[in-house]
């Protein structure tokens, strides 16, 4: 039995790839039909010498070979750009949570692939932020000698804090 299998995961990162995938070979094949309407007959060729025909070859293989690269590299371009510069900002802020630094920047930019990440980590920055100021106020309280009532105290008064919103801006 064949699993169905999701192929399209996250459609505003996957579609506009494979729109400029296909875009490319398309243009390049319209390009080549182009040239050939533009040799009116059999007899311009046959009026070009071996070595003019030789280079008209090198340079249509030259155009293609520059036309595929060319929009092969604007492609990786875009796509590392899009998920390895938010993967990085990402990977620096969590590096970050590790040594206790929760104010690294967690924000990317609009059309970036991982915002939904970006942003799930920043609400657990915020709530691990709440529970160490927590933790700094009950190490306070105990310093100062402080009783199980007033820790209970303590307690319910930062639980009744409100609490983080789930709706934090990531984007810039």
């Amino acid at each position: 039995m064949i699993k169905r299998r999701k192929f399209i995961i996250d459609g505003r990162f996957q579609k506009p790839i494979m729109y400029w995938g296909a875009l490319l070979p398309f243009s390049i094949a319209a390009a080549f039909v182009a040239v050939v309407f533009l040799v009116p007959n059999n007899a311009s060729l046959e009026a070009l010498s071996g070595i003019e025909i030789q280079w008209l070859l090198v340079g249509v293989a030259a155009s293609f070979l520059l036309a595929t690269t060319a929009g092969t590299t604007i492609i990786a371009v875009l796509l590392t750009h899009r998920v390895f510069g938010a993967e990085y900002v990402i990977r620096t802020a969590l590096e970050g949570f590790v040594v206790g630094d929760h104010r690294r920047r967690l924000s990317l930019r609009k059309h970036d692939y991982l915002c939904e990440l970006a942003k799930t980590c920043r609400l657990v920055s915020l709530r691990m932020e709440s529970r160490e100021a927590i933790l700094e106020a009950i190490r306070k309280a105990v310093d100062e000698g402080a009783d199980l009532g007033q820790l209970s105290e303590l307690l319910e008064r930062e639980s009744a804090r409100p609490k983080v919103r789930e709706t934090e801006p990531v984007a810039s």
